[in-house]
């Protein structure tokens, strides 16, 4: 486990917070051990008095094996204590990295939200102004259909009565002159009933 990502100050609360914790626990137990101790817990056991005898009876083999006893106990317990720090401090740490990958991942999720948003609107936005623009360009293309037929229809108006003017010019010459061919002449007739 890589515990460099964690703080030293983070470490340093975590030793303290287990060193208080363990206080606690030893202040339980030496309650415990008083009470114990106290002379009303043996007021049922039978009072009775060493012999000397019996005090010289420890040797020294006992008294080492008494000693060796109370460091493995000692030992022992100072290796739980170093466990439960270990362990203490791996959890924590555990945590830690935990909130802070949470954390890390909050952040990137709320920037992909923000991005999001922005495209979103930027997109809405766009949306609406070709929209706008669309409107714009049919009403152009309906104003400039309405202007070229007007245009166009002026044109044709002005064509035929352009063509009615010199056909009856020539239907006029005509009528005053025999010399044109009757079929001509019936062409023209023709046309200026058509366009009548």
């Amino acid at each position: 486990m890589d515990t460099t990502t964690l703080k030293e100050a983070d470490m340093n609360q975590m030793i303290i917070q287990l060193m208080e914790r363990e206080k606690k626990k030893k202040k339980k137990k030496n309650i415990y051990e008083q009470k114990k101790m106290e002379p009303q817990n043996y007021s049922h056991m039978k009072k009775f008095k060493i012999s000397p005898k019996e005090e010289k009876s420890l040797n020294k083999e006992e008294i080492k094996s008494h000693l060796i006893n109370f460091f493995q106990e000692q030992e022992k317990i100072y290796k739980d204590e170093e466990l439960n720090t270990k362990n203490y401090i791996i959890d924590e740490t555990k945590k830690k990295e935990k909130e802070v990958y949470l954390n890390g991942y909050y952040i990137y999720c709320q920037d992909f939200k923000n991005e999001y948003n922005n495209y979103f609107n930027s997109f809405i936005k766009e949306s609406e102004d070709i929209k706008k623009d669309l409107k714009d360009l049919q009403i152009q293309y309906m104003d400039d259909k309405i202007l070229l037929g007007n245009k166009r229809k002026m044109e044709l108006d002005n064509m035929l009565h352009f063509y009615k003017e010199k056909l009856l010019d020539i239907k006029n010459h005509w009528d005053t002159k025999n010399f044109c061919d009757d079929n001509l002449k019936n062409i023209v007739y023709d046309i200026l009933n058509v366009i009548n």
